[in-house]
């Protein structure tokens, strides 16, 4: 009789073919942080991906250099004041804004400081850099081109409107071609020269008497820019005049996506939206509890939701069904960072950063193929087994 060479169960465990997704919490990064704000903080910085490194930035003014697949820090300083929002990459070189005007141009593979400049008001949103500019938006509706290199002022542009209060954040500049496009707290969209600072166009977006700031970012491309504000509405505006091609009456407060001509965004009314992004028309529409919904992000097929007051989620970007949440015990106040290999990072309201991986899951009724063990395996060789076989997977 031939040896039995088989000493454990063997799985033999085949993938379906119609696979749903799911995310796998890889690590979390859980250095105590001690807040000293009267009411709950809000964590808005966006982190960022360069390469195998993550970059982070918190309220109590840390930053954080860490490998993004292991979780373990390289290196992290404190510039002494809070980070709320104003923080990215460009050029070797992390740009950051803090509460107390202060925005440095730091190395980042130590985190040292190339330049720094001050300034009356608050960085609230992330400085953008594009080829040897950096363009930045200040609290009290400023914005502002330096000098990527040395951090020299190159031009300003600021409105100050009839508002009396605002929403708290600011809009990120984005630049299409040879404009920069800009919303701002008394309800304008404007189009300006990037390289002087010029206005090209403005249009007049807010519909009600209070609140009506143009708050999020815009996409842009050729032929359209969309953008929602804090009274209502999300608007697409032909890209070179401002003109409005649509109207949708849902406000929002973090970004759109726009993917194969599909816009997905979260709205003010706590519904995550598919819309098309030529008519306006929408596709489909799916509730969250509560809080304020981030931008959302598509990772590996599925639609990534971050939420203000928890939990995280993933939806099918096709039909708005919930595939999957995740609770970070005080929501986010940004939208998730993705890599393209399938990992996530979301920054939680305490600034605990949170590493996911999304995966496939075979749905639950054709979840696996065969399960065999290896009492069954024998018996289907008469008694014998002839060979060493080994098969390995996992799921949930």
């Amino acid at each position: 009789m031939k040896q039995l060479s088989i000493l454990a169960f063997l799985f033999l465990l085949v993938p379906a073919a119609n696979a749903e997704l799911t995310a796998f919490n890889r690590w979390v990064n859980l250095k105590p942080t001690t807040y000293r704000f009267e009411h709950r903080p809000s964590e808005r910085s966006h982190p960022v991906i360069v390469g195998d490194i993550l970059y982070y930035a918190t309220l109590n003014g840390d930053i954080f250099a860490l490998h993004r697949i292991q979780g373990n820090v390289l290196w992290h300083r404190n510039i002494g004041a809070p980070i709320d929002g104003a923080f990215s990459y460009g050029r070797s070189k992390l740009f950051v804004g803090d509460t107390r005007g202060n925005l440095y141009a730091l190395e980042a593979r130590n985190g040292d400081v190339v330049w720094q400049k001050k300034v009356s008001s608050q960085w609230l949103t992330p400085p953008v850099q594009v080829g040897s500019r950096l363009f930045a938006m200040t609290s009290a509706h400023e914005l502002y081109a330096y000098s990527e290199r040395k951090g020299e002022e190159l031009w300003q542009y600021a409105r100050h409107g009839d508002e009396k209060m605002t929403i708290r954040g600011t809009a990120t500049p984005v630049v299409f071609g040879s404009e920069i496009y800009q919303g701002f707290a008394d309800g304008y969209m404007v189009a300006l020269s990037m390289e002087t600072g010029k206005l090209r166009w403005e249009k007049k977006l807010r519909q009600r008497a209070r609140f009506y700031d143009v708050d999020t970012t815009p996409y842009v491309d050729a032929e359209k820019l969309i953008t929602g504000t804090y009274d209502g509405s999300l608007y697409s505006l032909d890209r070179q005049t401002g003109d409005i091609q649509w109207r949708l009456p849902v406000g929002s407060y973090g970004g759109v996506l726009v993917e194969n001509n599909r816009l997905f965004f979260s709205g003010l009314d706590k519904n995550v939206y598919s819309v098309d992004a030529v008519s306006g028309k929408v596709l489909w529409k799916t509730p969250f509890n509560k809080g304020v919904g981030m931008a959302p992000s598509l990772v590996r097929g599925g639609l990534v939701v971050p939420t203000s007051a928890d939990p995280l989620y993933v939806l099918d970007p096709e039909t708005g069904k919930i595939l999957w949440t995740e609770r970070l015990g005080t929501g986010t106040t940004s939208p998730a960072s993705v890599h393209q290999d399938g990992w996530f990072y979301c920054l939680s309201n305490y600034g605990q950063l949170y590493a996911f991986e999304m995966v496939e899951r075979p749905h639950r009724d054709k979840a696996w193929g065969t399960l065999k063990t290896l009492s069954a395996i024998y018996r289907e060789n008469g008694g014998t087994i002839e060979s060493t076989a080994t098969a390995s997977g996992s799921g949930t």
